[in-house]
Protein backbone atom coordinates (compact mmCIF):
# COMPACT_ATOMS: atom_id res chain seq x y z
CA UNK A 1 0.00 0.00 0.00
CA UNK A 2 1.67 3.22 -1.10
CA UNK A 3 1.86 6.32 1.04
CA UNK A 4 0.44 8.35 -1.87
CA UNK A 5 -2.68 6.15 -2.01
CA UNK A 6 -3.14 6.47 1.73
CA UNK A 7 -2.82 10.23 1.48
CA UNK A 8 -5.51 10.76 -1.16
CA UNK A 9 -7.89 8.24 0.41
CA UNK A 10 -7.43 9.67 3.88
CA UNK A 11 -7.82 13.28 2.84
CA UNK A 12 -11.33 12.37 1.75
CA UNK A 13 -12.02 10.62 5.06
CA UNK A 14 -10.60 13.58 6.96
CA UNK A 15 -12.83 16.06 5.17
CA UNK A 16 -15.92 13.88 5.59
CA UNK A 17 -15.29 13.40 9.30
CA UNK A 18 -14.74 17.07 9.94
CA UNK A 19 -17.94 17.99 8.12
CA UNK A 20 -19.83 15.40 10.17
CA UNK A 21 -18.38 16.83 13.37
CA UNK A 22 -19.40 20.34 12.40
CA UNK A 23 -15.81 21.52 12.13
CA UNK A 24 -15.97 22.22 8.41
CA UNK A 25 -19.13 24.01 7.36
CA UNK A 26 -20.59 23.20 3.94
CA UNK A 27 -21.64 26.12 1.69
CA UNK A 28 -24.97 27.53 2.83
CA UNK A 29 -24.86 25.63 6.12
CA UNK A 30 -24.17 26.91 9.58
CA UNK A 31 -22.76 25.23 12.66
CA UNK A 32 -23.35 26.61 16.13
CA UNK A 33 -20.15 26.98 18.15
CA UNK A 34 -19.82 25.18 21.44
CA UNK A 35 -20.06 27.43 24.50
CA UNK A 36 -16.52 26.63 25.63
CA UNK A 37 -14.58 26.83 22.38
CA UNK A 38 -14.27 28.64 19.06
CA UNK A 39 -15.27 27.66 15.54
CA UNK A 40 -12.45 26.18 13.51
CA UNK A 41 -12.50 28.24 10.32
CA UNK A 42 -10.05 26.24 8.27
CA UNK A 43 -6.72 27.22 9.83
CA UNK A 44 -4.52 24.24 8.92
CA UNK A 45 -3.01 21.99 11.59
CA UNK A 46 0.75 22.32 12.25
CA UNK A 47 3.27 20.88 9.79
CA UNK A 48 6.23 19.87 11.96
CA UNK A 49 8.22 18.22 9.18
CA UNK A 50 10.43 20.08 6.73
CA UNK A 51 9.78 17.44 4.05
CA UNK A 52 6.52 15.47 4.50
CA UNK A 53 3.48 16.17 6.64
CA UNK A 54 0.59 13.74 6.09
CA UNK A 55 -2.59 13.02 8.05
CA UNK A 56 -4.41 9.76 7.39
CA UNK A 57 -7.25 9.61 9.93
CA UNK A 58 -9.30 11.75 12.28
CA UNK A 59 -11.75 11.28 15.13
CA UNK A 60 -13.93 13.99 16.64
CA UNK A 61 -15.33 12.92 20.04
CA UNK A 62 -16.50 16.50 20.61
CA UNK A 63 -16.64 19.94 19.05
CA UNK A 64 -13.65 20.99 21.17
CA UNK A 65 -11.84 17.65 21.01
CA UNK A 66 -10.46 16.40 17.69
CA UNK A 67 -7.50 14.12 17.02
CA UNK A 68 -5.74 13.53 13.68
CA UNK A 69 -2.87 11.10 13.05
CA UNK A 70 -0.32 10.34 10.35
CA UNK A 71 3.42 10.90 9.97
CA UNK A 72 6.03 13.53 9.07
CA UNK A 73 9.65 13.71 7.90
CA UNK A 74 12.29 16.24 8.80
CA UNK A 75 14.25 15.58 5.59
CA UNK A 76 13.31 13.99 2.26
CA UNK A 77 13.59 10.19 2.39
CA UNK A 78 14.55 10.46 6.05
CA UNK A 79 12.94 8.80 9.06
CA UNK A 80 9.15 8.93 9.01
CA UNK A 81 8.04 9.94 12.50
CA UNK A 82 4.58 9.19 13.88
CA UNK A 83 2.33 12.23 14.19
CA UNK A 84 -0.67 13.05 16.38
CA UNK A 85 -2.32 16.47 16.39
CA UNK A 86 -5.06 17.73 18.71
CA UNK A 87 -7.70 20.47 18.36
CA UNK A 88 -8.88 21.80 21.73
CA UNK A 89 -11.41 24.30 20.46
CA UNK A 90 -8.90 27.09 20.06
CA UNK A 91 -5.81 25.73 18.31
CA UNK A 92 -4.17 22.67 16.79
CA UNK A 93 -1.09 21.36 18.60
CA UNK A 94 1.34 18.53 17.94
CA UNK A 95 1.30 15.96 20.75
CA UNK A 96 4.42 13.81 21.13
CA UNK A 97 4.13 10.20 19.97
CA UNK A 98 6.75 7.41 20.08
CA UNK A 99 8.59 6.50 16.86
CA UNK A 100 10.44 3.27 17.71
CA UNK A 101 11.55 2.36 14.17
CA UNK A 102 14.62 3.95 12.60
CA UNK A 103 12.95 4.17 9.20
CA UNK A 104 9.16 4.31 9.16
CA UNK A 105 6.51 5.00 11.81
CA UNK A 106 3.02 5.53 10.38
CA UNK A 107 -0.28 5.97 12.19
CA UNK A 108 -3.22 5.10 9.92
CA UNK A 109 -6.25 5.14 12.24
CA UNK A 110 -7.41 6.55 15.56
CA UNK A 111 -10.41 5.93 17.82
CA UNK A 112 -11.63 7.01 21.25
CA UNK A 113 -12.63 4.34 23.79
CA UNK A 114 -13.95 6.73 26.42
CA UNK A 115 -13.38 10.32 27.47
CA UNK A 116 -9.68 10.91 26.94
CA UNK A 117 -8.88 7.21 26.33
CA UNK A 118 -7.56 6.83 22.75
CA UNK A 119 -6.04 4.19 20.48
CA UNK A 120 -4.01 4.79 17.31
CA UNK A 121 -2.68 2.06 15.01
CA UNK A 122 -0.43 1.70 11.99
CA UNK A 123 2.84 0.01 11.00
CA UNK A 124 6.59 0.49 11.07
CA UNK A 125 9.50 0.14 8.68
CA UNK A 126 10.37 -3.21 10.23
CA UNK A 127 6.98 -4.42 8.91
CA UNK A 128 5.51 -4.66 12.38
CA UNK A 129 2.10 -3.66 13.73
CA UNK A 130 2.23 -0.36 15.59
CA UNK A 131 -0.23 0.50 18.38
CA UNK A 132 -0.22 3.58 20.60
CA UNK A 133 -2.45 4.36 23.59
CA UNK A 134 -3.38 7.80 24.97
CA UNK A 135 -4.15 7.81 28.69
CA UNK A 136 -5.13 11.50 28.95
CA UNK A 137 -1.49 12.37 29.69
CA UNK A 138 0.79 10.76 27.09
CA UNK A 139 0.94 8.45 24.08
CA UNK A 140 2.76 5.17 24.78
CA UNK A 141 3.44 2.13 22.61
CA UNK A 142 1.60 -1.07 23.53
CA UNK A 143 2.92 -4.49 22.42
CA UNK A 144 0.93 -6.06 19.56
CA UNK A 145 1.01 -9.40 17.70
CA UNK A 146 2.90 -9.87 14.45
CA UNK A 147 1.91 -13.18 12.86
CA UNK A 148 4.16 -12.68 9.83
CA UNK A 149 7.95 -12.52 9.74
CA UNK A 150 7.82 -10.05 6.84
CA UNK A 151 4.70 -7.82 6.59
CA UNK A 152 2.23 -6.82 9.31
CA UNK A 153 0.01 -3.75 8.81
CA UNK A 154 -2.85 -2.24 10.81
CA UNK A 155 -5.21 0.09 8.93
CA UNK A 156 -8.25 0.45 11.20
CA UNK A 157 -9.17 0.61 14.87
CA UNK A 158 -12.44 0.78 16.81
CA UNK A 159 -12.49 1.33 20.57
CA UNK A 160 -15.59 0.45 22.58
CA UNK A 161 -14.41 0.87 26.16
CA UNK A 162 -11.30 0.73 28.31
CA UNK A 163 -11.44 -3.07 28.12
CA UNK A 164 -12.64 -3.60 24.54
CA UNK A 165 -11.11 -2.52 21.23
CA UNK A 166 -10.53 -3.96 17.76
CA UNK A 167 -7.79 -3.37 15.19
CA UNK A 168 -7.66 -4.72 11.64
CA UNK A 169 -5.26 -4.92 8.73
CA UNK A 170 -3.26 -7.58 6.92
CA UNK A 171 -0.21 -9.80 7.14
CA UNK A 172 1.81 -11.74 4.57
CA UNK A 173 1.49 -15.52 4.89
CA UNK A 174 4.10 -16.57 2.34
CA UNK A 175 2.76 -18.80 -0.41
CA UNK A 176 -0.78 -18.21 0.89
CA UNK A 177 -0.52 -14.50 0.11
CA UNK A 178 -1.95 -11.63 2.14
CA UNK A 179 -4.32 -12.57 4.94
CA UNK A 180 -6.76 -10.54 7.01
CA UNK A 181 -5.43 -9.52 10.41
CA UNK A 182 -7.78 -8.96 13.35
CA UNK A 183 -6.54 -8.00 16.82
CA UNK A 184 -8.60 -7.58 19.98
CA UNK A 185 -7.86 -5.63 23.19
CA UNK A 186 -9.25 -7.19 26.37
CA UNK A 187 -8.14 -4.56 28.84
CA UNK A 188 -4.74 -6.15 29.41
CA UNK A 189 -3.23 -7.11 26.06
CA UNK A 190 -3.78 -7.34 22.31
CA UNK A 191 -4.30 -10.82 20.86
CA UNK A 192 -4.92 -12.11 17.34
CA UNK A 193 -8.43 -13.32 16.50
CA UNK A 194 -9.10 -15.74 13.64
CA UNK A 195 -10.55 -14.00 10.58
CA UNK A 196 -12.25 -15.36 7.48
CA UNK A 197 -10.13 -15.12 4.34
CA UNK A 198 -10.86 -15.39 0.63
CA UNK A 199 -8.17 -16.17 -1.90
CA UNK A 200 -4.61 -14.89 -1.75
CA UNK A 201 -5.44 -11.21 -1.23
CA UNK A 202 -7.45 -10.72 1.95
CA UNK A 203 -7.07 -7.27 3.51
CA UNK A 204 -9.12 -5.35 6.06
CA UNK A 205 -8.87 -1.57 5.96
CA UNK A 206 -11.46 -0.39 8.49
CA UNK A 207 -13.53 -1.56 11.45
CA UNK A 208 -16.34 -0.28 13.65
CA UNK A 209 -17.82 -1.72 16.85
CA UNK A 210 -20.98 -1.01 18.80
CA UNK A 211 -20.35 -3.30 21.77
CA UNK A 212 -18.03 -5.97 23.09
CA UNK A 213 -20.04 -8.59 21.19
CA UNK A 214 -20.61 -6.70 17.93
CA UNK A 215 -17.80 -5.55 15.63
Amino acid sequence: MSVQWRTWRSLGLLAASLVTAGLVVAPGAAAAPAASCELWTGVPPPSPGAADNELFAVTAPGFCNVWAVGFYRDVADGQALSLAEHWNGTAWTVVHTPSPDAGLNILSAVSEASLGDMWAVGDTGSSSTFILHWNRVAWTQVPSPNPSSSVNILSGVAAVSATEAWAVGQYFAGASGDKSLVLRWNGQNWTQVAAAASGSKSELTAVTATSAQNA
